[in-house]
């Protein structure tokens, strides 16, 4: 740095080029002199900067020598800058038309849900066409959107005027001498995610009438002149919504009540509540499977996506059905793959052991069939160092005493799994760690954050696997998700939620002591900051 002309060395990696800038300067603005333009990004813009690898916002003013590179919507960092930004829109456009309270609860649908005011009176057509109607004012004015810092104790008055005592108590809580929040002509918010530097950079977006509440909708990334398709979820809302009733009996829907608890010493009491409220669901599935014996259901099906709990939700099951006088049979989809040799190729030519035709199909249905009819039957097992399926002695099976086979694995609800089993003898249970849990109103918690540092602590305890590596693996893992688990959720008979109010306090220490470990020059290194900043 040249500290008499106050100037610092910028590097733009896209470009290798490296120019001295006055310091202070914003990556949005090196962008614009450098006349960069992202190919795969909607108007060739920029979502977010990586500073030394770093996800920072665009507008951040920089005052040290840097590698600056760019990434656009296609990205993860990308689309969660993006709706960021048009969440905090909706905020300001709503505030103009005079509605005091607006939250953004949790991802649904293809979209984001949210309730207006209060679910006693849910918003109409006419009140969202409103909205709509200012939002896109907002974003044709190309206003910017600025970062600001107020003093703490000014900060926390502001949010208490606001009727937001919960985002309050979350700065209060920082314990800092000021609070880092964004001024969007004059309206002040607490955003947690990184947001875009002016209202003229969002081009698309959708707000639909839902229930008691709305979807905000955004622009599908790969696509981007359209929207992402509504799906049907009404299960997994139903589930979302069960939950968030009992936060709100128990008064911790965001972070700082359940902080507070567990400061003031009462933490064994939300760990108690969270495992005995699962208990009694698995309890009361278990009740159903029993009954649904009597009338022909002989398989259950028990499926989620990655770290989801499926193991651990098919143990617990098991027990509460041996207490329902029905004997639990475990048979392991891993154990019906194919021979590696066989196994069909992805697009990049490479084993897809995602894939449904990884497994023998018609092995696995005959086998079923058979035990359904009361025959013994000879289970496979997978020998994963050969890559081979092989027949251990003595590994037989009959479903006796009251039994039921239970079959856990990501293909578990796909209806061509069992083709051709009858339907009314088979019962299919989604597992998935949803987060109710909220920052504060105006910022949700990531179920698939929830997900990976769940797995990132696993991983790391009982397989030897390092952050960063479960870190790059995850964006692989999604996609699996997205293609073999995703569209199949809402064929299960009920959906169960496998995540703990106090998970994330309890992984904690472990979780950031794994992220620290991640190199600077990682590509894992941009998404363990950012979990390492939540």
């Amino acid at each position: 740095m040249n500290r008499l002309n106050k100037e610092i060395e910028i590097e733009v990696q896209a470009t290798g080029v490296q120019r001295v800038y006055p310091i202070g300067i914003t990556p949005i603005e090196i962008y614009e002199s450098e006349g960069l333009e992202l190919p795969n990004s909607p108007m060739g813009l920029p979502m977010l900067a990586l500073v030394d690898n770093k996800p920072t916002p665009l507008s951040h003013p920089l005052h040290r020598p840097s590698i600056v590179d760019y990434v656009g919507y296609e990205t993860p960092y990308g689309r969660r800058t993006y709706t960021s930004t048009v969440s905090l829109i909706l905020y300001k456009a709503a505030e103009l038309l005079g509605h005091s309270r607006v939250v953004i609860e949790h991802a649904l649908s293809n979209g984001y849900y949210g309730v207006i005011g209060s679910r006693e009176t849910p918003p109409t057509f006419e009140e969202l066409e409103a909205i709509t109607r200012q939002m896109k004012e907002i974003i044709a004015q190309d206003l910017p959107i600025n970062t600001i810092y107020l003093r703490s104790e000014e900060a926390i008055d502001y949010f208490k005027k606001k009727g937001r005592p919960t985002t309050a108590q979350l700065i209060e809580s920082h314990c800092a001498h000021f609070a880092r929040l964004v001024e969007l002509d004059g309206y002040i918010d607490y955003i947690f995610e990184p947001v875009l530097p002016s209202t003229g950079m969002v081009w698309g977006f959708g707000l639909d009438k839902y229930r008691d509440g709305f979807i905000l909708r955004m622009p599908n990334h790969l696509a981007p002149e359209k929207l992402y398709d509504r799906v049907r979820q009404p299960k997994q809302f139903g589930v979302f919504k069960d939950h968030l009733s009992l936060l709100k009996l128990i008064g911790v829907e965001d972070v700082a009540p359940l902080n507070h608890l567990i400061r003031s010493g009462k933490a064994s009491q939300v760990i108690s509540l969270s495992e005995a409220l699962q208990e009694k669901e698995i309890a009361s599935i278990a009740a159903e499977i029993a009954e649904r014996y009597e009338h022909g259901v002989r398989v259950v099906l028990l499926s989620g996506p990655s770290s989801s709990g499926k193991t651990t939700t098919s143990k617990r099951l098991s027990t509460q059905l041996i207490a329902h006088l029905t004997w639990p049979y475990a048979i392991s989809l891993d154990d019906y793959y194919i021979n590696r040799v066989d196994t069909p190729l992805d697009e990049n030519g490479k084993y897809d052991y995602e894939s449904l035709y990884a497994i023998d199909l018609p092995k696995l249905r005959e086998d079923v069939a058979r035990l359904m009819a009361g025959e013994e039957v000879h289970i496979p097992t997978y020998n994963f160092t050969k890559g081979e399926r092989e027949y251990l002695p003595g590994k037989k099976m009959k479903l006796e005493n009251h039994g039921v086979l239970i079959m856990e694995g990501i293909h578990a609800l796909n209806p061509e799994l069992l083709k051709g089993i009858p339907e009314e003898s088979i019962y299919r249970i989604y597992v998935s760690a949803l987060s109710p849990l909220s920052i504060d109103d105006h910022n949700w918690i990531s179920t698939s954050d929830n997900r990976l540092i769940r797995r990132m602590v696993r991983d790391m305890k009982f397989r030897g696997t390092s952050a960063e590596e479960t870190i790059l693996r995850w964006p692989e893992v999604r996609r699996g998700e997205e293609r073999w688990i995703f569209p199949y959720q809402e064929n299960a008979d009920v959906m169960f939620n496998s995540g703990f109010l106090y998970e994330i306090p309890a992984l904690k220490e472990q979780a950031v002591s794994a992220l620290h470990q991640v190199c600077e020059c990682s590509p894992a290194y941009p998404t363990a900051s950012r979990l390492l900043e939540f």
